[in-house]
């Protein structure tokens, strides 16, 4: 069985936090992830929803922590990542265009999932974004077709920003991405269950 899931939800307001929890159980996923809080933990306990924290301290070593990075500029990215395990890059929809196959190529040689967040791209105007939408399928495509590890997480700040699994490949298959798009772009690695 699929396990859906969300590895990144932004806000910090706690009242947000649950709505979007809630929200997340009725539509069918399992897990979500955010950056380390002792109140946001308390609240999935209580909500009685599965977690993953993640974190941008690379140095740490505590396990159970997923640690990522946002992409900066090329060149700080590949020297992060070739002296600390890193398990996600985080994309933001202004970094898009500098993203190329070569470090696709080097992050998945190093086990390093690629994290595109829809939320970027709710608001967007695709007729004036062409470029960036263009770019962002050409990744995708690239990523399924050369099987390198990507993952689609919402980036949510607020409940608004939640889709349904299957609105979410939804968005990308309207994006002429339908034959590469599957399950498993919102479906928790496994590797990730034994950081």
């Amino acid at each position: 069985m699929n396990k859906y899931c969300d590895l990144f939800i932004k806000t910090n307001d706690e009242e947000e936090f649950r709505k979007i929890i809630n929200i997340i159980k009725k539509f069918g996923y399992e897990y979500i992830g955010f950056e380390k809080n002792e109140n946001k933990k308390k609240i999935c306990d209580e909500l009685n929803i599965k977690y993953i924290v993640r974190s941008q301290e690379y140095k740490i070593k505590e396990k159970n922590v997923l640690k990522f990075i946002y992409f900066t500029n090329k060149h700080e990215v590949i020297n992060i990542i070739k002296r600390y395990k890193i398990n996600l890059l985080t994309i933001n929809s202004n970094n898009i265009l500098n993203i190329d196959e070569k470090l696709i190529n080097f992050i998945s040689q190093r086990d390093v999932y690629l994290e595109i967040l829809y939320s970027d791209y709710l608001n967007i105007n695709i007729i004036n974004e062409k470029k960036l939408i263009k770019k962002l399928s050409e990744i995708i495509k690239y990523c399924i077709r050369k099987e390198k590890p990507i993952i689609i997480s919402s980036g949510a700040e607020n409940s608004k920003q939640i889709k349904a699994p299957k609105d979410v490949l939804g968005f990308f298959s309207c994006l002429n991405l339908e034959k590469y798009i599957n399950k498993n772009l919102i479906t928790l690695p496994e590797t990730f269950l034994n950081l």
